[in-house]
Protein backbone atom coordinates (compact mmCIF):
# COMPACT_ATOMS: atom_id res chain seq x y z
CA UNK A 1 0.00 0.00 0.00
CA UNK A 2 1.42 3.48 -0.68
CA UNK A 3 1.19 5.54 1.99
CA UNK A 4 2.61 8.35 4.07
CA UNK A 5 5.57 5.65 5.20
CA UNK A 6 6.55 4.35 2.21
CA UNK A 7 6.50 8.18 0.24
CA UNK A 8 9.25 9.32 3.12
CA UNK A 9 11.28 5.84 2.39
CA UNK A 10 11.53 7.37 -1.16
CA UNK A 11 12.50 10.66 -0.27
CA UNK A 12 14.98 9.06 2.06
CA UNK A 13 16.60 6.69 -0.54
CA UNK A 14 16.82 10.25 -3.14
CA UNK A 15 14.37 8.46 -5.15
CA UNK A 16 11.20 10.03 -6.57
CA UNK A 17 7.80 8.14 -6.63
CA UNK A 18 6.34 6.34 -9.69
CA UNK A 19 3.99 8.08 -11.56
CA UNK A 20 0.37 8.16 -10.58
CA UNK A 21 1.19 7.46 -6.91
CA UNK A 22 -0.58 9.52 -4.17
CA UNK A 23 2.28 11.68 -2.45
CA UNK A 24 -0.48 12.35 0.70
CA UNK A 25 -1.76 9.32 2.54
CA UNK A 26 -5.53 8.57 2.14
CA UNK A 27 -7.70 5.95 4.10
CA UNK A 28 -10.05 3.41 2.45
CA UNK A 29 -12.82 6.06 1.81
CA UNK A 30 -10.69 8.29 -0.22
CA UNK A 31 -9.00 5.40 -2.30
CA UNK A 32 -12.68 4.63 -2.75
CA UNK A 33 -14.14 7.57 -3.95
CA UNK A 34 -11.22 8.04 -6.34
CA UNK A 35 -11.51 4.50 -7.36
CA UNK A 36 -14.83 5.48 -8.64
CA UNK A 37 -14.14 9.41 -9.92
CA UNK A 38 -15.17 11.03 -7.12
CA UNK A 39 -13.62 13.27 -4.84
CA UNK A 40 -13.57 12.12 -1.37
CA UNK A 41 -15.37 14.03 1.46
CA UNK A 42 -14.40 16.99 2.52
CA UNK A 43 -15.19 17.09 5.99
CA UNK A 44 -13.77 20.78 6.54
CA UNK A 45 -15.67 22.27 3.67
CA UNK A 46 -17.97 24.12 6.32
CA UNK A 47 -15.12 25.42 8.16
CA UNK A 48 -13.04 25.39 4.91
CA UNK A 49 -15.56 28.00 3.15
CA UNK A 50 -16.21 30.37 5.50
CA UNK A 51 -12.50 30.80 6.39
CA UNK A 52 -11.51 31.37 2.31
CA UNK A 53 -14.07 33.64 2.44
CA UNK A 54 -12.60 35.77 5.05
CA UNK A 55 -8.75 35.41 3.00
CA UNK A 56 -10.79 36.71 0.02
CA UNK A 57 -11.81 39.57 1.12
CA UNK A 58 -8.36 40.36 3.39
CA UNK A 59 -6.10 39.84 0.22
CA UNK A 60 -8.50 41.49 -2.27
CA UNK A 61 -5.75 44.20 -2.48
CA UNK A 62 -2.93 41.75 -2.87
CA UNK A 63 -2.01 41.62 -6.61
CA UNK A 64 1.72 40.60 -5.99
CA UNK A 65 4.08 39.74 -2.85
CA UNK A 66 7.52 39.92 -3.33
CA UNK A 67 9.65 37.93 -0.06
CA UNK A 68 12.05 40.44 1.70
CA UNK A 69 14.70 40.08 -0.63
CA UNK A 70 12.74 41.31 -3.08
CA UNK A 71 12.22 38.24 -4.98
CA UNK A 72 8.26 37.88 -6.73
CA UNK A 73 6.31 34.89 -5.16
CA UNK A 74 4.12 33.08 -8.16
CA UNK A 75 2.12 30.02 -6.20
CA UNK A 76 1.64 27.05 -8.85
CA UNK A 77 -0.52 23.90 -8.65
CA UNK A 78 -2.10 21.15 -10.94
CA UNK A 79 -5.60 19.21 -10.76
CA UNK A 80 -7.14 16.16 -12.34
CA UNK A 81 -10.78 15.44 -12.70
CA UNK A 82 -12.66 12.82 -13.74
CA UNK A 83 -14.64 12.72 -16.78
CA UNK A 84 -16.92 10.27 -18.41
CA UNK A 85 -14.15 10.25 -21.27
CA UNK A 86 -11.49 9.87 -18.69
CA UNK A 87 -9.44 12.10 -16.61
CA UNK A 88 -8.53 15.34 -17.35
CA UNK A 89 -5.62 17.84 -16.04
CA UNK A 90 -4.77 21.36 -15.85
CA UNK A 91 -2.64 23.70 -14.35
CA UNK A 92 -2.69 26.68 -12.80
CA UNK A 93 -0.46 30.29 -11.91
CA UNK A 94 -1.36 32.59 -9.65
CA UNK A 95 0.69 35.55 -8.38
CA UNK A 96 -2.36 37.59 -6.95
CA UNK A 97 -6.28 39.34 -7.08
CA UNK A 98 -6.44 40.30 -10.46
CA UNK A 99 -2.95 39.93 -11.31
CA UNK A 100 -2.69 39.75 -15.23
CA UNK A 101 0.25 37.15 -14.82
CA UNK A 102 -2.64 34.63 -13.04
CA UNK A 103 -2.98 31.87 -15.61
CA UNK A 104 -5.08 28.94 -16.42
CA UNK A 105 -2.97 26.33 -18.27
CA UNK A 106 -3.60 23.39 -20.23
CA UNK A 107 -2.10 20.23 -19.84
CA UNK A 108 -0.53 18.27 -22.52
CA UNK A 109 0.52 14.39 -23.21
CA UNK A 110 -0.80 12.28 -20.30
CA UNK A 111 -3.66 13.39 -18.21
CA UNK A 112 -2.14 13.19 -14.92
CA UNK A 113 -1.78 15.17 -12.02
CA UNK A 114 1.49 15.45 -11.73
CA UNK A 115 1.52 16.73 -15.08
CA UNK A 116 -0.29 19.04 -14.46
CA UNK A 117 2.03 19.89 -11.43
CA UNK A 118 5.33 20.10 -13.42
CA UNK A 119 2.94 22.16 -16.46
CA UNK A 120 2.20 25.29 -14.06
CA UNK A 121 5.87 25.44 -12.92
CA UNK A 122 7.08 25.56 -16.23
CA UNK A 123 4.53 27.67 -17.22
CA UNK A 124 5.61 29.92 -14.95
CA UNK A 125 9.13 29.92 -15.34
CA UNK A 126 9.18 30.55 -18.96
CA UNK A 127 7.06 33.16 -19.08
CA UNK A 128 8.17 35.50 -16.17
CA UNK A 129 12.11 36.20 -15.94
CA UNK A 130 12.28 37.66 -12.62
CA UNK A 131 13.83 36.48 -9.63
CA UNK A 132 11.17 34.42 -8.57
CA UNK A 133 10.22 32.16 -5.70
CA UNK A 134 7.65 29.35 -7.25
CA UNK A 135 5.55 28.01 -4.16
CA UNK A 136 3.82 24.57 -4.95
CA UNK A 137 2.18 21.77 -2.64
CA UNK A 138 3.97 19.39 -4.76
CA UNK A 139 6.48 17.54 -3.44
CA UNK A 140 7.06 15.80 -6.71
CA UNK A 141 8.04 19.09 -8.32
CA UNK A 142 9.85 20.57 -4.99
CA UNK A 143 12.07 17.49 -4.82
CA UNK A 144 12.39 17.00 -8.65
CA UNK A 145 14.14 20.25 -9.50
CA UNK A 146 15.92 20.62 -6.47
CA UNK A 147 17.14 16.99 -6.30
CA UNK A 148 16.23 14.49 -8.22
CA UNK A 149 17.17 16.10 -11.61
CA UNK A 150 20.66 16.87 -11.23
CA UNK A 151 20.94 12.67 -10.18
CA UNK A 152 18.55 12.11 -13.91
CA UNK A 153 21.18 14.19 -15.90
CA UNK A 154 24.04 11.93 -14.81
CA UNK A 155 22.25 8.83 -16.01
CA UNK A 156 21.05 10.45 -19.25
CA UNK A 157 17.04 10.50 -17.85
CA UNK A 158 16.78 6.66 -17.13
CA UNK A 159 15.27 5.85 -13.60
CA UNK A 160 16.35 2.38 -14.26
CA UNK A 161 19.68 2.60 -16.76
CA UNK A 162 19.69 -1.27 -17.40
CA UNK A 163 16.45 -1.84 -17.98
CA UNK A 164 16.08 1.05 -20.27
CA UNK A 165 12.90 2.75 -18.29
CA UNK A 166 13.20 6.52 -18.71
CA UNK A 167 11.98 8.68 -15.45
CA UNK A 168 8.33 9.22 -15.60
CA UNK A 169 7.67 12.86 -17.32
CA UNK A 170 10.96 12.83 -18.95
CA UNK A 171 9.74 15.22 -21.84
CA UNK A 172 8.66 17.82 -18.59
CA UNK A 173 11.93 17.44 -16.74
CA UNK A 174 14.06 18.12 -19.82
CA UNK A 175 11.90 21.30 -20.55
CA UNK A 176 12.85 22.29 -17.06
CA UNK A 177 16.28 21.47 -17.44
CA UNK A 178 16.32 23.96 -20.72
CA UNK A 179 14.16 26.56 -19.10
CA UNK A 180 16.39 26.57 -16.06
CA UNK A 181 19.43 27.36 -17.55
CA UNK A 182 18.41 29.92 -20.22
CA UNK A 183 16.91 31.48 -17.57
CA UNK A 184 18.44 35.27 -16.65
CA UNK A 185 17.66 35.10 -12.75
CA UNK A 186 18.00 32.08 -10.84
CA UNK A 187 14.31 30.50 -9.49
CA UNK A 188 13.66 28.96 -6.13
CA UNK A 189 10.83 26.78 -5.05
CA UNK A 190 9.32 26.21 -1.96
CA UNK A 191 6.58 23.65 -0.53
CA UNK A 192 3.35 24.80 0.98
CA UNK A 193 1.01 22.80 2.62
CA UNK A 194 -2.28 22.37 0.38
CA UNK A 195 -5.88 23.13 1.53
CA UNK A 196 -4.75 25.08 4.98
CA UNK A 197 -6.78 25.99 7.77
CA UNK A 198 -6.43 27.78 11.20
CA UNK A 199 -5.04 24.73 13.05
CA UNK A 200 -2.35 24.61 10.57
CA UNK A 201 -0.68 28.21 11.09
CA UNK A 202 -1.06 27.07 14.66
CA UNK A 203 1.34 24.51 13.75
CA UNK A 204 3.33 25.99 12.00
CA UNK A 205 2.84 24.37 8.71
CA UNK A 206 1.79 27.41 6.72
CA UNK A 207 0.37 31.06 6.61
CA UNK A 208 -2.78 33.00 5.62
CA UNK A 209 -1.10 34.33 2.47
CA UNK A 210 -0.46 30.73 1.21
CA UNK A 211 -3.68 29.33 2.19
CA UNK A 212 -5.26 31.87 -0.11
CA UNK A 213 -2.60 31.80 -2.90
CA UNK A 214 -2.36 28.10 -2.82
CA UNK A 215 -6.40 27.80 -3.54
CA UNK A 216 -6.00 30.66 -6.05
CA UNK A 217 -3.60 28.29 -7.98
CA UNK A 218 -6.13 25.42 -7.27
CA UNK A 219 -8.89 27.39 -8.77
CA UNK A 220 -7.01 28.06 -11.61
CA UNK A 221 -5.97 24.57 -11.97
CA UNK A 222 -9.47 23.92 -11.72
CA UNK A 223 -10.62 25.51 -14.32
CA UNK A 224 -8.30 24.65 -16.81
CA UNK A 225 -9.07 20.61 -16.42
CA UNK A 226 -12.97 21.60 -16.51
CA UNK A 227 -12.13 23.24 -19.54
CA UNK A 228 -9.81 20.34 -21.45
Amino acid sequence: MWGPRIYNESLDNGEEPEEGASQEGAGEGSRKSQKQGKAPKDEDETERKGYYGYLNHKFQAQAETENEDGWVIAWTDGSKIETEEGGKAGAGIFYGAGNPRNRSCAVGGRQTSQRGELTAFLECIERDDRRLVVRTDSRYAQLGVTLWMQNWKKTAWYRKPLRAKYVANVDLWKRFEKVISARENAVKVEWVKAHGLPRHIAAGLTTELDIWANDGADLAAGKAARAA
